[in-house]
């Protein structure tokens, strides 16, 4: 009877241990999913500043452009004047001059104004296409965490199933061995036992699945 009584304590101890260890699993799958999500958010910062940046210099570059365009109509059209001057132009000689200079300044600046469109829906598209993955990456970490955490309850009920199995037949030897029944002692936790079953194959169902990786900008 001492011996069973040993082992009944031991088994009850190791029960009273199972609430402890399966909220430092949650908390290691919590530190792993923080861990994941500043990684994210490192990321799309990342992103949003190379996206604005860049945004940025597309503006400039179509200022720089257009304004260097006003500067070769202006040095362009006083160049003309004076070749057409040499050669005694009239006034609406200059009148036409000017009107080609200009045409060929507008038809410059649309091209930069082209170019830069292209460029800003390039870059929209891309940190379109970024954000579309970020969510989903986000949304990963989260399946990740929840199914991490249903593991690790469904190892702790399943050690738990087992205990309650040995705690039933130890019980039970106990009692016949001081002339009980054996079945009498055991039977109420072989049914704690038995009623883990349905949840644990419930909780099996799922399976880790986020790898860790990080969308690319």
């Amino acid at each position: 009877v001492d011996q069973f009584d040993t082992g009944i304590s031991s088994l009850n101890n190791a029960l009273g241990r199972l609430p402890g260890q399966l909220n430092i699993a949650r908390q290691n799958v919590g530190d792993q999913y923080n861990v994941a999500l500043n990684r994210l958010n490192s990321a799309k910062s990342a992103a949003q500043n190379q996206y604005g940046q860049s945004s940025t210099g597309n503006m400039q570059s179509l200022r720089s452009n257009k304004n260097n365009i006003l500067d070769q109509q202006s040095q362009g059209l006083r160049g003309l004047l004076r070749t057409l001057g040499m050669y005694g132009a009239v006034g609406s000689d200059a009148d036409l001059a000017s009107e080609a200079v200009q045409n060929e300044a507008t038809r410059q600046r649309s091209g930069a104004g082209s170019v830069f469109s292209q460029n800003q829906r390039s870059l929209d598209t891309n940190w379109g296409n970024f954000q579309e993955e970020d969510k989903n990456r986000r949304k990963e970490a989260q399946e990740w965490q929840q199914r991490q955490v249903q593991e690790a309850e469904r190892q702790t009920e399943t050690t738990k199933q087992d205990l309650l199995s040995r705690l039933a037949d130890l019980k039970g030897q106990r009692a016949a061995t001081m002339g009980g029944s054996f079945k009498g002692a055991a039977q109420p936790f072989l049914d704690q036992a038995n009623a883990l079953s349905g949840r644990i194959d419930q909780l099996a169902r799922f399976r880790p699945a986020f790898d860790g990786k990080t969308p690319v900008f």
